[in-house]
């Protein structure tokens, strides 16, 4: 038989609490022949007080009740909807944003009569909600498989509706996803499965900084369906003029081809480029026909100097992630290095110094630059000792000779610049750095981006951080191993754009000048048209004290139009934000004003949006693999014309039974207010006893 009362420490300590209360209790009441109360009297009075003193001796080896809750879970069926763009691109797009969302409507209030309902909406991301509005750029059908089975693990989930054209361009295979899938899921085949002539902008390759005067390539990848034999068109525009054209022949109902433009840049800034393709006799969609793209053409490029201990896959890394937008130089050694070198925007020191031989020339071009910016990667090899003596705003202090791993986690504060969400998930996921078993202390001035997660548990370690003081400009990465980080994006999701961007980010923010500005402001050189454009600004009086309540005032300005925004202030942290939502394709400038007591305060910039939708790349739906899917997890497939059968099958399904489960609860005593009640009247009735038989 099980006793439903179990104590926090050890139960032969019950022995000495009720010795303790019998004692008390007679001291009280037994040995006390003073007291003139009549035998049963001072019986009673002991009983009272031995259970008092008993029951608060017993509460302090902190008692707790087991309780078993049963509780009846009925099955929760999941409708998750495609939400992206190409089901609103095909010639039956009135049906979608019309007739079908009453269809849809229907199907979860007969369902919801005899089953709890979830309901979610996917694309690039996943999120509640019930009825889609078309608008991701991007689609991931392995992420909603992978998203279920965490949400709903240990949980009667009946059977999942996964609506959806089967077009995928994000993540990996659904198929894999859906091979140990753990619930029934049902398809829903959306979108048209007629392969009509059609023609598209499948890809783009170009460089999206090139030097003045130079000649860039462009390079497109067309697709052509249904249309054997037929001439293919391609032009490309540069500022409303077109620079170039030329001719494919479809050689296959299924053909792609690729050309080549040679470009040369002409004057400095952002060229509005456009591919089109002209389109085919009886074409139904033409949306895919046009791309537009940005190229800017600068004077020179950024140049960077890397100075490292030997070769490391790290830098490999980050020079494939910078691509052809910075001059790159390495330095494996620093026996001809002194301060008289070529101008360079940003230094990046791996695992240096690793000594003094190193210490000394790199003291010397420190000293004679300033201003020149920093980035530090810590490793096994440098030398913590001239590390802190190289600058001010870190103190590295090795522990151990120990190496550890850890994986990296975002800052959920940080603000100096905006990452992609997409980018902040994947991180978390990549594989640890290896890092220096070591104490740190920082400076005040610093902003941490990425904190290091030992063994499953976030810490608030820095990995990843930037500093700026008077003259120059830090970020630091402790740890080595950042190039796994790209083959394990490259593995999940088919490219390397989330480190790419992640990389482009860091050095385009470490590379920037100290600003000793007042009015400092904090945008992106590029946006997607499927985020929201988000522009900080941090405003300082001339005692460098950040100021929050003065208004701001900023104007976005595109080439056919004007916008004027009003900053709103967020109080945690002390940024002012303006967020302009989602902004059409195109170039902006903006300009941010205040008055900080007489003086008037601007700073202006520029930036571009670009569309990153591949959505209409492909509209012709995949109906044989939403079938598979269902296949695989036992489900059945529907078309949107027959969902009434889908209603009448989840109705009839059996297997879809509520489940009970007991689980354990363990209540406090000490929290119970019956045994605190029961105290209170036990010592009110000792209490009176005493008064009525004359003793105070």
């Amino acid at each position: 038989m099980n006793f439903p009362i179990f104590l926090e420490y050890p139960g032969w300590l019950i022995i000495p609490v009720i010795i303790a209360a019998a004692g008390i209790a007679a001291l009280l009441y037994w040995k006390n022949k003073v007291l003139p109360y009549p035998i049963w009297v001072k019986r009673l009075l002991f009983a009272l007080r031995f259970l008092v003193v008993l029951v608060l001796g017993l509460l302090l080896l902190k008692p707790y009740l087991l309780q078993r809750i049963k509780q009846v879970e009925p099955p929760v069926i999941v409708f998750a909807h495609d939400n992206s763009i190409s089901l609103k691109s095909t010639y039956d797009s009135a049906f979608y944003l019309g007739e079908y969302r009453q269809k849809l409507d229907s199907v979860y209030k007969e369902i919801s009569a005899d089953f709890e309902i979830d309901t979610l909406l996917f694309g690039k991301e996943i999120h509640v909600g019930s009825f889609p509005d078309y608008t991701e750029n991007q689609t991931d059908l392995a992420a909603v498989f992978n998203h279920l089975k965490k949400r709903y693990f240990r949980r009667n989930l009946g059977a999942v509706v996964l609506f959806s054209d089967g077009i995928y361009n994000a993540g990996y295979q659904p198929e894999l996803a859906a091979s140990n899938f753990p619930f029934k899921m049902h398809t829903v085949g959306l979108g048209d499965t007629l392969i009509h002539p059609d023609l598209a902008v499948y890809d783009l390759r170009f460089n999206k900084q090139v030097l003045k005067k130079s000649l860039f390539p462009v390079e497109v990848t067309v697709r052509a369906q249904n249309a054997l034999r037929q001439d293919i068109d391609v032009s490309l525009w540069m500022d409303g003029k077109k620079i170039g054209q030329q001719k494919l022949k479809a050689g296959s109902n299924r053909f792609s081809g690729t050309l080549s433009f040679q470009v040369e840049a002409d004057e400095p800034g952002f060229k509005n480029m456009e591919i089109r393709i002209a389109p085919l006799d009886g074409e139904i969609y033409t949306t895919n026909n046009e791309k537009q793209f940005f190229v800017e053409v600068i004077e020179q490029k950024q140049s960077i100097l890397v100075i490292a201990k030997a070769p490391h896959p790290d830098l490999g890394a980050i020079q494939a992630a910078l691509g052809d937008q910075y001059q790159i130089d390495f330095k494996y050694n620093t026996s001809n290095l002194n301060g008289d070198i070529p101008k360079y925007d940003l230094l990046i020191l791996h695992q240096m110094p690793d000594g003094e031989a190193s210490f000394r020339p790199l003291q010397s071009l420190l000293q004679n630059r300033k201003q020149l910016p920093v980035l530090w990667i810590i490793g096994q090899q440098t030398s913590l000792r001239f590390y802190n003596e190289l600058q001010q705003f870190s103190k590295i202090y090795a522990t151990s000779d120990e190496i550890i791993q850890a994986n990296a986690w975002f800052n959920p504060n940080f603000s100096a610049f905006t990452t992609d969400p997409q980018t902040t998930a994947h991180v978390s996921q990549w594989p640890p750095l290896n890092l220096l078993f070591a104490d740190i202390e920082l400076a005040s001035l610093t902003e941490t981006l990425l904190y290091q997660k030992i063994r499953g548990i976030e810490t608030d370690r820095p990995m990843l951080l930037f500093t700026r003081d008077q003259d120059r400009k830090s970020g630091l990465i402790l740890g080595t191993g950042i190039w796994r980080w790209r083959l394990h994006d490259f593995k999940n999701n088919g490219s390397h754009l989330n480190f790419d961007a992640l990389i482009q980010q860091i050095i385009r923010y470490v590379s920037l000048q100290n600003d000793n500005s007042l009015l400092k402001v904090f945008a992106e050189n590029e946006y997607s048209s499927g985020s929201p454009v988000i522009i900080k600004a941090e405003l300082r009086n001339k005692s460098g004290e950040l100021v929050t309540d003065v208004p701001l005032k900023a104007r976005l300005f595109h080439e056919q139009e004007e916008r004027s925004y009003q900053f709103d202030l967020v109080q945690n942290p002390p940024f002012y934000t303006l967020n302009a939502g989602h902004l059409n394709e195109g170039v902006y400038s903006y300009m941010i004003s205040g008055e900080l007591g007489q003086e008037i305060l601007e700073a202006s910039g520029r930036f571009i949006v670009e569309g990153t939708s591949i959505e209409s790349s492909v509209l012709v739906a995949d109906w044989k693999l939403m079938q598979q899917l269902a296949n695989q997890t036992g489900g059945n497939f529907y078309s949107s014309a027959n969902l009434n059968e889908l209603i009448t099958d989840i109705s009839a399904d059996e297997t879809m039974v509520s489940v009970s489960r007991f689980e354990n609860l363990f209540d406090a005593l000490i929290d119970l207010e019956l045994l605190f009640n029961a105290i209170i009247f036990l010592l009110a009735v000792e209490w009176f006893l005493r008064k009525y038989f004359g003793a105070y």
